[in-house]
């Protein structure tokens, strides 16, 4: 839950910090989601749940993939920040831009409908 508290006051800082900008649907999945799902199962799976329906992490205390993704304000930037950001339970990842891209692109097709 701590986790969750988290990334919503992320997102909420990295959206007042830019100016809003306009972002076709293209721009918003750039990405490879099947990359991105690569890159969580060889570096994320032995915490996070990282597939839909997956009730529990391996590592209980860190949020599944589906539960960040359905995080509101979660946006590429939120999770940008909250890469980057120290966390006591999780390593320090150094993640480049374009795998960034792949991470959200994954995280976007789980999101659900409203």
């Amino acid at each position: 839950m701590r986790d969750v508290l988290i990334i919503l006051l992320l997102g909420a800082l990295a959206a007042c910090a830019l100016p809003p900008a306009a972002v076709t649907p293209a721009e918003a999945l750039d990405g490879d989601p099947a990359r991105g799902l690569a890159f969580a199962r060889s570096t994320c799976g032995a915490c996070h749940a990282l597939v839909a329906g997956e009730a529990m992490s391996p590592y209980p205390a860190a949020p599944t993939f589906e539960a960040i993704a359905n995080t509101p304000g979660m946006t590429r930037i939120a999770l940008s920040v909250w890469m980057q950001s120290a966390h006591p339970s999780m390593p320090q990842l150094i993640v480049e831009p374009d795998t960034l891209d792949d991470v959200h692109a994954y995280l976007s097709t789980l999101k659900r409908a409203d």
